[in-house]
């Protein structure tokens, strides 16, 4: 009887035997009878703290509350249970030193019931540790405000500080009937935390409200925090480019990763978890839009630092949205000349193959450009991935009457690479040699079809066999033996 001390762990020892007992015949006793030893063990713990005559009123109400008989002889009427004030004053007390235990009682005083009557009964049960909190945060914020600086006073903000934390781990709440409370909580909260005159610290907050079986009061300080750090995020935005008509998103990147030079993580994994999109998708989107819009100088500011090894992957994704030669030319010097090796090598291959094709569309367009249609011009733009140069040479030039020299001085030529390894180098210039290689082969096809159309009409003294492009051919033959054997 020492080590029991108390008839309530008395009945909670029987009660287990009985459990263990008849769970062999499948007999179980009423939730009730359960529920109700619990709760005696919990006002035990009480007594010390509060008034005999109030425990004898939480007693009162659980019987009222949960005891099937007593609540269908009330038909359910739960107007009548309510905690007096005596009874909230000493729960009210009793959280600064023990919240858990009146987040136990309180929890044990609910009912699961949806007529008006029991809503509200619940909603005044509930509403007792919201307001403790609100209560606490107007009590730190008067006592920051004031500037005390002595001893006791430092130790009460501490002492609230840390209860406010403590009441926070332990809050609950009906989610249907008051999210919009708790969120107007969650945005004190919230404020509180941004603010000098409070001291609360953000990132304990947040770990006093992680739960294991309940993340609703995390997931909504979570969105009360998406949407305020959103605003200020947004408010930062120069007027210059919120005329750009950005979206939302983009607007938050540029701010995120372009106003200064340590980015706020912080704010950026919570905009990222309420978007239920990754940082990076939200940077490559905005990036993008960026290349599209030519807005070059904000693109530069994006990818310094923090983003700079994908610079190549943009380029990657972003080519076909630029318009003209001058656009495309531009994205690559920015994101890929002269730039560093970033783990990238086939990205920067791929980049360096379309730098060599850009120049030779270049080359087309100024010497062809009043024959060239600036809409075919664009098709080829887009489609140089699809295409070697030569395909770009045939449709954007008349290539049989071109010298031959031009063209293959042009198809050797070293366009201007990032810095890379000496893979990437060697891969070009296979590239290019893979270029001249066919041109030449349809140089040779050329002629040889030169030679058959002379040798076929020179018995018949035709004036219109063109014996000079045979002599024509005959000296591009011996110029390109002349530079093969000068490599």
């Amino acid at each position: 009887w020492e080590s029991i001390s108390s008839p309530r762990r008395l009945a909670w020892l029987w009660l287990l035997e009985l459990e263990r007992w008849w769970s062999h015949d499948q007999i179980s006793l009423p939730p009730f009878v359960r529920s109700e030893i619990e709760f005696f063990l919990l006002l035990e713990q009480l007594q010390p703290q509060i008034p005999q005559d109030v425990i004898k009123e939480l007693h009162d109400i659980f019987l009222n509350c949960h005891n099937p008989d007593l609540v269908i002889e009330r038909q359910e009427d739960f107007s009548a249970s309510k905690l007096s004030p005596e009874a909230f004053s000493s729960l009210w007390g009793l959280l600064s030193s023990n919240p858990q235990l009146v987040q136990a009682v309180v929890a044990y005083l609910l009912v699961e019931n949806s007529n008006s009557s029991a809503v509200e009964y619940n909603h005044r049960l509930q509403k007792l540790l919201v307001d403790f909190l609100r209560d606490a945060l107007c009590s730190l914020r008067e006592a920051r405000q004031g500037k005390a600086r002595n001893g006791s006073a430092m130790n009460a903000q501490e002492w609230t500080k840390n209860h406010i934390y403590s009441v926070v781990s332990v809050l609950t709440f009906d989610v249907e009937r008051q999210a919009c409370e708790i969120r107007q909580l969650c945005e004190e909260l919230y404020d509180a935390c941004c603010a000098t005159d409070y001291g609360l610290n953000e990132e304990r907050l947040l770990g006093f409200m992680l739960r294991k079986s309940n993340q609703m009061l995390i997931s909504l300080y979570s969105t009360v925090s998406i949407e305020r750090t959103k605003e200020k995020l947004v408010a930062q935005i120069s007027p210059e480019r919120v005329s750009l008509g950005l979206s939302e998103a983009e607007k938050v990147t540029l701010a995120l990763f372009t106003n200064s030079d340590k980015p706020s993580w912080k704010a950026a994994f919570f905009y990222s978890t309420g978007t239920s999109k990754h940082f990076l998708e939200h940077f490559l989107i905005t990036a993008l839009q960026l290349v599209k819009r030519e807005d070059y100088s904000t693109l530069s500011k994006l990818m310094k630092k923090t983003f700079k090894p994908l610079s190549r992957l943009v380029v990657l994704l972003g080519w076909t949205s630029c318009q003209s030669l001058e656009s495309t030319q531009t994205l690559l010097s920015m994101l890929h000349e002269s730039k560093e090796l970033c783990c990238d090598a086939v990205l920067q291959e791929f980049c360096g193959g379309l730098s060599s094709h850009i120049e030779v569309l270049e080359w087309c367009l100024k010497n062809n450009r009043n024959s060239i249609p600036e809409k075919d011009f664009v098709r080829h733009l887009h489609s140089l991935d699809c295409h070697s140069a030569l395909y770009s040479l045939y449709h954007l030039t008349n290539l049989p009457a071109l010298k031959v020299e031009d063209v293959i001085d042009l198809l050797r030529k070293q366009p201007t690479n990032g810095k890379g390894d000496d893979n990437c180098a060697r891969s070009l210039t296979m590239t290019r040699r893979r270029n001249v290689t066919l041109y030449q082969a349809l140089c040779a096809i050329k002629y040889a079809i030169y030679a058959l159309c002379v040798n076929a009409h020179q018995p018949s003294l035709c004036n219109d066999c063109p014996y000079w492009s045979l002599d024509a051919a005959a000296k591009d033959v011996s110029l390109e033996n002349e530079q093969l054997c000068s490599q």
